[in-house]
């Protein structure tokens, strides 16, 4: 629930580790070793925590669907773009 919670926060909220502990009033070193003890690390490039078997989005910042403007190159409906 805690790694949810906080990568939740980081996509929707901040843009860095270091200002949701500001504004939430935690301690950075405390937050990260208590995730790593889950088996978590912090990912500076993609802003978020993985565990062992996680895999990293392929964009950076929030990702959103685009609507296919041609049905006949339809594949999966969705395409990943950055903000």
């Amino acid at each position: 629930m805690l790694v949810s919670f906080i990568n939740m926060k980081l996509r929707d909220q901040y843009t860095s580790l270091d200002d949701l502990c500001y504004d939430l009033d935690l301690d950075r070193e405390a937050l990260t070793e208590r995730l790593a003890a889950a088996g978590y690390t912090f990912d500076e490039t993609h802003c978020r925590f993985y565990g062992i078997h996680s895999t990293p989005p392929r964009c950076r910042g929030t990702c959103y669907a685009i609507p296919p403007r041609d049905k006949k190159n339809f594949s999966f409906g969705v395409t990943f773009r950055t903000r």
